[in-house]
């Protein structure tokens, strides 16, 4: 996916707070068909560490830090998968920041 922020603090809370509903959601809605018409095995305290582990999952995608760098994806240094932008950054120089950015696309 596309990165839409930087950093994870810069995902606005209300965004945040939607994407985790539609993802606690469709848990429910996962756990009711599996069950059918059964007592659900997940309680509402499994559910919302689903959901976390999802939004985790979610936030990974687009946020810019910590997407894959895939023009590292050779470096064994982080247990044999690709670093992230942020952690390429560091080891490049642990000063060196993410700023703003802007996506540009080329037709339609």
């Amino acid at each position: 996916d596309a990165p839409l922020y930087v950093r994870r603090d810069l995902v606005p809370p209300d965004v945040l707070a939607k994407e985790l509903q539609i993802l606690m959601d469709a848990a429910r809605a996962e756990q009711e068909a599996r069950t059918a018409g059964s007592k659900p095995h997940h309680g509402e305290v499994m559910l919302a560490k689903i959901a976390e582990g999802r939004i985790n999952k979610w936030l990974n995608s687009v946020v810019l830090e910590e997407q894959a760098m895939l023009l590292n994806d050779a470096d064994t240094s982080n247990k044999g998968k690709p670093l992230t932008v942020a952690a390429w950054l560091s080891q490049v120089d642990p000063v060196l920041e993410l700023g703003p950015f802007a996506r540009l696309a080329i037709g339609s």
